[in-house]
């Protein structure tokens, strides 16, 4: 991931994580069986930070999944797609 800090008042991150193709059971038994497997994935987040009050109060900004691809997270009796793009967001106060 990279981050990009600016004076300690703004902080923006963009991260990515990649995974391999895997058998989509961890279970040993079913290895040897035809195991569905999960085709590898790349999935990047963003995020955003400004502090608005002297390092007491920040607004947060995010987005999961930024470029909204579509991949698997795990395999129970067929595989599960994994979540679309979502967005978070909220209010910080430190005391």
């Amino acid at each position: 991931g990279l981050e990009y800090n600016y004076f300690e008042r703004i902080k923006s991150s963009l991260q990515a994580t990649y995974v391999a193709e895997s058998l989509g059971s961890a279970a040993v038994s079913d290895f040897a069986e035809a195991a569905e497997p999960i085709p590898n994935y790349t999935v990047w987040d963003w995020s955003a930070e400004a502090f608005v009050a002297q390092n007491y109060v920040s607004i947060f900004f995010g987005i999961n999944n930024l470029f909204d691809s579509r991949y698997f997270s795990r395999s129970r009796g067929g595989i599960d797609p994994a979540p679309e793009r979502n967005y978070y967001g909220g209010i910080k106060i430190a005391y």
